[in-house]
């Protein structure tokens, strides 16, 4: 993960590589790392979520979403 300041906005951008994502709990883990950086978005390659995220039956992506209004940073995908 890494810092990058664009127009002035903070934005975190996670990992191509890593963990795959599908739960709030993920969700609030990754805000969590960001949190001490004061970001205002969060940039997150689609290949880090879980094939389910992109199932809207299991409606895991409203979850995963919601910690981010929850939180008040935007997620970039």
């Amino acid at each position: 993960m890494s810092l990058q300041i664009l127009n002035g906005a903070r934005i975190w951008l996670c990992d191509a590589q890593g963990p795959r994502l599908s739960s709030g709990r993920d969700a609030t883990d990754i805000i969590g790392d960001a949190y001490g950086a004061d970001v205002a978005v969060i940039d997150l390659p689609a290949a880090r979520l879980a094939d389910e995220v992109f199932d809207l039956r299991t409606r895991l992506a409203g979850e995963f979403v919601q910690k981010f209004v929850n939180y008040g940073v935007a997620l970039a995908i």
